[in-house]
Order: structure tokens, then C-alpha cells, then sequence
């Protein structure tokens, strides 16, 4: 039941866009989170690159 729930949470974890951001610019997702307008900025040429649907910062 556990490793169900850890394998579930990777999945979310991989699907979050904060967490491809960290990958794409290799920041931690604390610092994502604690800088959220430099992200977006930072962000906007990857989501036009990647083609993800535009996330406001405030749903990151």
C-alpha cells in the first residue's frame, strides 16, 4: 500500500510543471516555490517550447 501511494506520488511529482521546471533549469522545487514570479518569467520560453497550457503563477 505504501509503495502504491510513493509510486503514485512520482507520477504527480513528474506531471507537476514545477517539477519539469527544476529539471529544465536543475533548481530545487523549494526554490520554485519561493520565487514564483522569476519562474514564470524564467518559464515562458519553456512553455511555449514544451507547448504546456500557460500556468499562472499563483497555480504553481
Amino acid at each position: 500500500m505504501i509503495s502504491q501511494k510513493y509510486n503514485y506520488y512520482l507520477k504527480q511529482k513528474k506531471d507537476n510543471p514545477k517539477y519539469k521546471l527544476s529539471k529544465e533549469f536543475n533548481i530545487s522545487i523549494n526554490n520554485i516555490e519561493n520565487s514564483l514570479e522569476m519562474v514564470e518569467h524564467y518559464s515562458r520560453p519553456y512553455i511555449k517550447r514544451e507547448g504546456v497550457k500557460q500556468y499562472k503563477a499563483s497555480s504553481m
